[in-house]
């Protein structure tokens, strides 16, 4: 880092240092994963039906109760429950990366073990929910369903 560089960095507020990534590393890293989906492709697999039957059960559920409040605690549940497969997906990865035979039971095993930090991650994205719907309910606020406007 060169000197005028440093004195930039030190006037700037506080920020986590950042890898220059280039343009396609998006590129690259969804080739790695099809590569990964390739080498164990029944593990791979097998956390998709999982997430897809949450969803319909979700959905089903918000239809038949006809409640908003229902319906937004099964959509904040869903919070909590979907980064579980991708972390196991993760794992999967990691042991391909070290040369290991990818196994299911330890890909959930290692997502079980990090659940802590899944939590607060999925408590953050709750709020950054929270704050969305309430936000999209403003309008409502401000231009009533039944309201008849007029100009007298």
């Amino acid at each position: 880092m060169t000197s005028n560089e440093q004195r930039e960095s030190e006037s700037l507020p506080f920020s986590a240092p950042c890898k220059m990534l280039p343009v396609n590393a998006p590129i690259s890293w969804t080739k790695l994963a099809w590569q990964d989906l390739r080498q164990a492709p029944a593990q791979s697999r097998s956390y998709v039906p999982i997430l897809v039957l949450c969803s319909y059960l979700i959905v089903y559920l918000a239809i038949t109760s006809a409640n908003l409040v229902v319906s937004l605690a099964l959509m904040s549940g869903f919070i909590f429950l979907g980064p579980v497969p991708a972390m196991a997906c993760h794992d999967i990865s990691l042991q391909l990366q070290k040369g290991q035979t990818s196994r299911v039971g330890h890909s959930m095993r290692e997502s079980l073990r990090r659940i802590g930090n899944e939590m607060v991650f999925a408590v953050m994205l709750l709020i950054v929910f929270l704050v969305w719907t309430r936000a999209a309910s403003m309008p409502h606020v401000f231009f009533p369903a039944l309201a008849r406007p007029g100009l007298a």
